[in-house]
């Protein structure tokens, strides 16, 4: 029987070292022996692969690579489990030779695996590479959107925010909420390189200082928004999932929030029954402003069933006159700003009470028994407001109250 061939070196390669084979000691039977190994295939075991490695691609694959140290392997087996001894759920993949990488696909998102190669021909195996662990990435978190921001105290430094998503993994291990923020001229480009912009490389990091930490099963985030800028402005937030094996998930959507505020609100009024609300916004603000709502109650707390009205107002606008307003009634006001994809908080509250006008005025001085001066008046009315903190009085020389007009 002819010997068979082996397969000549790969350049770079060491040979396979072969199986020893025990020499038979000289004396009867020494030549028939030495027949039988000549007709005997030594037996030829690849070289064990080397130097392999893992990297993630998402929440479904792996991808492996390795060093082929063998010149004369068949393939390799590629080894796959969820614990390091491999003895929970084994699964072996083959590939051929001359290869040195393995796409390990449809695995559960955000699971350690632990993976080995080895090669092998027809005489036998290698031993095993050393095992290596890799998790795949979490699910990415969907809906990320922002239900109302509201402001805390008397300056924009106090706004807050809050953000709300849905956790699509079920191995995270905590949430990262990375923001940024453009100024108030908002429209700078958004960048993650620049660590004032958000960038849309979604490799790409934001420093440490743009990056809030929250627990596993989290689904909303209160968020200051104006603690890391001082002024109002556009933010820029995303959230992704981490996992135990420090695998972070692609970024979920982006959402455009405008840290905006009503500054100050006051209500004139010019006539028992009729006033105007002003109000103005903070520096900044106006930029990303469409629109106003302005909201008239006779109830502090503005609940449905004792709004009066309200009403939409251009940007432009910082001022709305009410008239026809009841007399002895307390009418309460509160204004809020729309962007385009943002509101404001609602503004501090504004309130007036009208009041019904004194009917009856009399002169008095010359009744009998009235003893004051003719250069006096002795001015009497009927009170007919509940209301009010004063009253003012008006003279002049003429009807039209035009000449020598006073008031006291």
């Amino acid at each position: 029987m002819a010997r068979k061939a082996s397969k000549s070196p790969k350049a770079g390669k060491s040979h396979s070292s072969k199986k020893a084979v025990k020499m038979p000691s000289k004396g009867s039977g020494y030549v028939p022996l030495l027949e039988q190994l000549e007709e005997r295939q030594l037996l030829s075991v690849p070289a064990m692969p080397s130097a392999l490695s893992a990297t993630t691609i998402s929440t479904s694959q792996i991808n492996l690579s390795w060093l082929d140290n063998s010149s004369d392997e068949a393939g390799f087996y590629i080894d796959c489990a969820t614990i390091s001894d491999f003895s929970q759920n084994l699964q072996t993949f083959q590939v051929a030779a001359d290869t040195g990488s393995y796409s390990a696909q449809t695995l559960d998102e955000s699971k350690s695996y632990y993976f080995r190669v080895r090669a092998y021909n027809n005489d036998g195996e290698s031993a095993n590479t050393g095992a290596i662990s890799k998790w795949t990435k979490p699910a990415t978190p969907t809906g990320l959107d922002f239900t109302s921001i509201g402001i805390q105290g008397s300056s924009p430094s106090q706004s807050e925010v809050t953000l709300t998503w849905n956790d699509e993994s079920s191995g995270e291990n905590g949430y990262q909420v990375w923001f940024s923020y453009r100024g108030p001229a908002g429209n700078q480009p958004y960048d993650w390189s620049n660590p004032n912009y958000l960038g849309e490389n979604p490799t790409a990091t934001p420093p440490s200082s743009q990056i809030i930490l929250k627990p596993a099963n989290t689904e909303s985030r209160v968020f200051n928004m104006n603690a890391y800028s001082g002024a109002t402005g556009r933010y820029y937030y995303t959230v992704v999932a981490t996992n135990a094996g420090g695998e972070v998930s692609e970024k979920s959507n982006i959402v455009d929030v405008t840290a905006m505020q009503i500054s100050s609100i006051l209500i004139n009024r010019y006539s028992p029954a009729n006033a105007t609300l002003t109000w103005t916004t903070w520096p900044g603000t106006p930029y990303d402003i469409s629109s106003f709502t302005v909201e008239c109650a006779t109830d502090g707390d503005f609940s449905a069933e004792h709004i009066v009205s309200s009403t939409s107002l251009p940007a432009q606008n910082r001022s709305m006159p009410f008239s026809q307003l009841d007399p002895n009634t307390t009418y309460y006001f509160r204004v809020k700003a729309f962007g385009d994809n943002c509101e404001s908080a609602y503004s501090s509250t504004a309130s007036t009470v009208p009041t019904m006008a004194p009917s009856g005025l009399t002169n008095n001085a010359q009744d009998a028994g009235d003893a004051r001066d003719y250069t006096q008046l002795h001015l009497a009315w009927s009170d007919n407001s509940g209301g009010q903190a004063s009253f003012r009085l008006e003279r002049a020389t003429d009807i039209n109250f035009t000449t020598e007009f006073r008031t006291q």
